[in-house]
């Protein structure tokens, strides 16, 4: 079981992803993240994505998510930028679809 944590989970594509972790067999969302002040922040992502509860409630605190083997970013592009140099920290692997990063972000998100 492959254990990850989706950013940006409020979204079109967070929403996604937990539909297919959950009907996937082999992921398990262990966190889910999105933006200070989302109304989506404290809610189960099950409830969010159209599914039955999951008990994994929506934070906006990455540094307090439980760790996983894969983080899979489609937050924002600062968010990103951010989210790369705490996966690298933490040794979490990292799938960005996050999109419309300037320099200054891509040079960060390749650092980490």
């Amino acid at each position: 079981m492959i254990t990850i944590i989706i950013a940006g989970a409020a979204g079109r594509m967070g929403h996604a992803l937990l539909r297919c972790a959950a009907y996937s067999g082999s992921l398990r969302v262990v966190a889910a993240l999105d933006k200070r002040g989302d109304p989506s922040v404290g809610k189960d992502t099950g409830t969010i994505a159209g599914l039955d509860k999951s008990g994994v409630v929506i934070t906006d605190d990455f540094a307090a998510a439980q760790k996983a083997d894969v983080l899979i970013d489609f937050s924002s592009r600062t968010a990103a930028a951010e989210h790369a140099g705490i996966a690298a920290k933490r040794g979490i692997a990292m799938v960005l679809g996050t999109t419309g990063l300037n320099a200054k972000e891509t040079s960060a998100v390749k650092r980490a």
